[in-house]
């Protein structure tokens, strides 16, 4: 392995890799109120077979989901501080949380357990409670997003960094998700390498696409390194390592990469002269797959782009940490998001 002189320019960064009901609302579905939800089935688990609900029995509905929702975003919370005390005490500065995995109502939460650390928040649907709540402006926002956009909220200090919004949308988001209509490079704190380029799952991956080449292709060469948070099945993961390897390789800007538990592929990509197997950790920066949930720890010289030392921390179980579980078990993802 390759390496330069290890100096100032190395930043100890956490990529993390879990499972999770994806905080995405699909034709009016919220996976965080259907304790079966599944994407490949467009049937409530909630509602009869039939499909109605008697008047009298809506506003029990109405309640049993928010109970439900609000179950499991306390559980949530609880795994994401654990995940983010851990990668503190290992002493990362960045990490980055898959696509669609840290609901709205938690985010201030999220924000609080971040600390000083760089935290690339995930992604979720903005919708019209999440606008009213006020967290967006507690947080620093510049502006609120819009109604039905996905986007991707940059931490740090307890306050909003940024706030990407998706551009791509993958098949399933194409009836509900807004696109994004701006592009910005995240301008990091002091002390941090930057800036950071956040491209969200098929905004990485669709490079010859119309949003990429007119609105991020210009600003890209600028960013230092990427984040890149996905939701993506693993059979599509031969195609984003491909993508990231060139980044890396061909541009030198090293790829924080994750994805959720049931996809796998979490690691981080920088450039080492070829192509390696990642999983050949420690000798490697290791790779999480399928059904992992965990952090790959790797301190990553974001200026030059050259990998100094690893660690990975936890297989099967988030860090080996005692920490409450998802309140339902995860629905399965179709098609990269």
């Amino acid at each position: 392995m390759q390496k330069a002189a290890k100096g100032s320019t190395y930043t100890r960064v956490a990529v993390v890799q879990l499972a999770y009901h994806p905080a995405i609302v699909v034709d009016r579905r919220s996976p965080l109120e259907d304790p079966l939800f599944d994407p490949r089935v467009a049937s409530d688990s909630l509602l009869p077979s039939r499909g109605e609900v008697p008047e009298a029995i809506k506003p029990k509905l109405d309640a049993l989901r928010r109970r439900i929702r609000e179950a499991y975003d306390a559980q949530l919370l609880a795994r994401v501080r654990a995940v983010l005390a851990a990668c503190r005490e290992y002493g990362a500065r960045i990490a980055v949380l898959p696509e669609y995995s840290v609901p709205w109502e938690i985010l201030e939460g999220v924000a609080e357990a971040a600390g000083d650390m760089v935290v690339v928040a995930g992604t979720h649907t903005v919708d019209r409670a999440a606008r009213r709540s006020g967290m967006y402006e507690r947080l620093g926002a510049a502006a609120l997003p819009t109604v039905g956009q996905s986007v991707c909220p940059v931490l740090h200090g307890g306050r909003l960094l940024g706030l990407q919004a998706k551009l791509s949308p993958a098949i399933p988001e194409r009836s509900s998700m807004r696109p994004g209509a701006t592009w910005t490079p995240v301008e990091m704190p002091d002390g941090f390498p930057g800036p950071m380029a956040v491209l969200v799952c098929l905004d990485f991956l669709f490079r010859e696409g119309e949003p990429h080449r007119k609105l991020v292709a210009e600003r890209l060469g600028a960013c230092r390194f990427l984040a890149v948070p996905s939701l993506t099945p693993h059979h599509t993961l031969p195609e984003f390592a491909g993508k990231a390897w060139e980044e890396a390789r061909r541009y030198g800007r090293p790829v924080l990469y994750c994805d959720g538990a049931e996809g796998g592929g979490t690691s981080v990509y920088v450039d080492e002269g070829q192509a390696h197997d990642l999983k050949r950790f420690p000798d490697r920066a290791g790779y999480l797959d399928p059904g992992d949930e965990g952090v790959i720890v790797a301190d990553v010289d974001l200026v030059e782009g050259w990998l100094d030392s690893m660690q990975e921390l936890g297989r099967g179980r988030c860090l080996h940490l005692t920490v409450p579980g998802p309140s339902c078990e995860p629905g399965r993802s179709q098609g990269a998001m």
